[in-house]
């Protein structure tokens, strides 16, 4: 991606990279990135959405952990299989390989109807 000056595997692989740093590059690329470059913004808008539906659940289990100790198990445990799936799905798109996760469509049809994406 010329306005980048990263190659276009690459930037498809950051958003899925786990510990954050997916979450950050999903929104520097949707920021930064072109719409003419739509492969890059959809795994940047899908990445994002995963980084925030893990978040989302992991706060819930975060809370429940207060009451359960069985809450904070299921949550290291989610948030290990995360990871794994995290850096599987990174290399995938590295490798040029299609990704699709269905527990985030929902958030990208969210944003793709909202006035405010970018």
């Amino acid at each position: 991606v010329e306005k980048i000056g990263l190659p276009e595997n690459v930037l498809i692989a950051l958003p899925y990279l786990p510990w954050g740093i997916g979450l950050v590059a999903g929104l520097i690329e949707l920021l930064l990135v072109p719409r003419s470059e739509p492969k890059v913004r959809f795994h940047a808008a899908q990445g994002l959405a995963l980084h925030i539906g893990i978040w989302g659940i992991t706060a819930i289990l975060g809370f429940a952990g207060m009451a359960s100790d069985w809450a904070d198990f299921g949550n290291g445990i989610f948030q290990l299989v995360m990871m794994i799936c995290s850096f599987y799905w990174a290399y995938k798109a590295y490798q040029g390989k299609p990704i699709h996760i269905e527990a985030v469509d929902v958030l990208l049809k969210m944003w793709k109807s909202s006035k405010y994406k970018t």
